[in-house]
């Protein structure tokens, strides 16, 4: 397939070197015939190099890897709560003095939350923000302390102070806000005994403001009170007992993009290997089923289903261990290599799928709570599965159809009404061992195809072939020439719009026998214009 910077270069170049032959006899109609560009295609402009391994005999491998499952950290998310606490001077009035204590000594507070099942005992916040909204009928400003000592931050315990403005008269409190960050804390859920889990603890005081000028009675219909609320509290690692339940892993889909510049046609791969790999980076024992394993071709609505011995089968899971280092845990893994002999793993990625779709069910601690509450789980390292696939570029393929969307600009280009129509010329030395066909589109801003620019015959025949063993190899390059006339509207519309989609459709040869590529096999282009240009018109 033509890159974008050849296309672009070709089309510029054509303007450019015409403009440069201008001749100053008026109104003649000239032919100016120039060398453009020469280039080349190879492999690497048909899938990333990124992906692409060469063997010791020059012979080419697409290697993919893809993750499709992982086990969401919203499994263990804290939900967001509000917190609600009054303090109310009890049956009789009081007369405080600046500095006086309305709220009962340790004035602790412990709330536990629900985690379905699973039992926190600490853990350490990614993120998290807590909303503070405080209240004051006394009519003097209020000194308020909260704590949070099961929240430290570098070994110190959360804590803060607020002043509450005055109330405004004896009807009408006020109020105030806060917005506290709490990413990076680390916490402890055990609670003031430190024999529960799930549990958060906070003390509150609250005194009349110290600066105060004068004291002041309150009576027990005056009231000091919070609101917090925690909300986006996300862990980055948390440990206890995560319990004993039955999690369902989709039914979800993921890209699968190694085929994403195919838009149609068919594939027949000789050989494939393919690594479906399971990693348990959870310090807790699991049982895990393939209940399905999919690819999905959107484009012709076609679904194949994975057939191989562990697929519907319960996988038991060990625990990972601590690493103390760098990932944080030592996993659990599990490799199964699917090929043609053991699968249909190959007709899986004939599909030419751009999806790949995957419904698992995990038990989590199917034994119970055998860690004592130590199960660990660092929320960028959970249970994933990954698939590999290394694909020996020996195939037969029948009219892949790979396409690309360029933009262009010729604004800059003056004089552009004195160009007639022209041919373009394209002398292609193909040695690959496939013949090729190549069209391009004009297109407007809305992606509507104008025109068609290449006349058939458009073929780039296959290079001469030989045989290396059961394959088709190329032997050497064929030259062919594409002419590509541009009438006067095709000539004005290449310069009123600028997108141009290039297609590129190819065929191997002799199929269904394999060709294989190497990494020398290229096509050479060289494009020359023959243009009508008006001089002085």
């Amino acid at each position: 397939m033509i890159s974008s910077r050849f296309l672009l270069a070709i089309l510029f170049a054509s303007v450019i070197g015409i403009a440069s032959c201008k001749r100053d006899n008026p109104f003649w109609d000239t032919g100016i015939v120039a060398p453009i560009l020469n280039a080349s295609l190879t492999i690497d402009d048909i899938l990333p190099d990124s992906l692409l391994e060469t063997g010791s005999n020059g012979e080419i491998s697409v290697v993919y890897e893809t993750k499709f499952i992982g086990l969401s950290d919203t499994l263990f998310n804290i939900p967001d709560t509000t917190i609600d606490t009054a303090f109310h001077i009890p049956f009789f009035s009081l007369f405080l003095q600046p500095g006086g204590l309305i709220t009962p000594n340790n004035s602790y507070q412990q709330t536990k939350y629900s985690l379905n099942g699973v039992e926190i005992v600490a853990g350490k916040l990614r993120s998290g923000t807590m909303y503070l909204l405080l209240r004051n009928d006394v009519m003097r400003r209020i000194s308020f302390r909260y704590e949070i000592p099961s929240a430290t931050f570098n070994g110190v315990p959360f804590d803060t102070t607020i002043i509450i403005p005055a109330a405004v008269n004896t009807t009408t409190p006020s109020y105030i806000s806060a917005t506290i960050d709490l990413a990076g804390y680390d916490l402890d859920m055990t609670g003031l005994q430190n024999n529960i889990s799930n549990t958060l603890v906070v003390r509150y005081e609250a005194r009349i403001d110290p600066t105060e000028s004068s004291g002041i009675t309150i009576i027990p219909a005056d009231t000091v009170g919070i609101a917090s609320s925690f909300t986006g509290v996300v862990p980055e690692f948390i440990r206890g007992y995560f319990g004993s339940s039955t999690i369902a892993i989709g039914p979800e889909t993921t890209n699968f993009n190694l085929f994403q510049r195919i838009q149609s046609g068919s594939i027949g791969l000789e050989a494939l290997n393919m690594e479906l790999v399971l990693e348990n980076y959870v310090g807790m024992d699991a049982r895990v089923t393939l209940n399905d394993i999919w690819s999905t071709n959107s484009q012709t609505g076609n679904t194949v289903h994975l057939n191989a011995p562990m697929m519907d089968q319960p996988i038991n899971v060990d625990r990972a261990s601590y690493s103390f280092g760098f990932p944080p845990s030592v996993p659990w893994t599990q490799t199964y290599t699917l090929n043609n002999s053991n699968s249909n793993a190959r007709a899986l990625v004939e599909n030419l799928p751009d999806q790949l779709g995957y419904d698992v069910t995990l038990v989590t601690n199917p034994l119970g709570n055998v860690s004592g509450n130590n199960d660990f789980f660092f929320v960028d390292w959970a249970f994933n599965g990954k698939l590999r696939v290394e694909l020996p570029l020996s195939f037969f393929a029948s009219n892949i159809t790979l396409s690309d969307t360029i933009d262009y600009d010729f604004t800059t280009v003056e004089n552009k009404e004195d160009i007639l129509k022209g041919t373009l010329t394209m002398t292609a030395e193909n040695g690959f061992p496939f013949d090729a066909q190549i069209q391009l589109y004009l297109m407007d801003v809305n992606g509507t195809i104008i025109d068609s620019l290449i006349a058939m015959p458009n073929n780039i025949l296959s290079a001469p072939t030989t045989t290396s063993g059961s394959h088709i190899v190329a032997n050497g390059q064929t030259t062919s020439q594409l002419l590509i006339p541009l009438n006067e509207q095709q000539t004005q519309n290449l310069f009123f719009y600028n997108r141009i989609m290039i297609k590129t459709r190819f065929n191997t040869t002799g199929a269904p026998s394999y060709v294989q590529i190497y990494n020398t096999n290229k096509i050479d282009f060289r494009l020359t214009a023959d243009f009508d240009y008006r001089v002085n018109n």
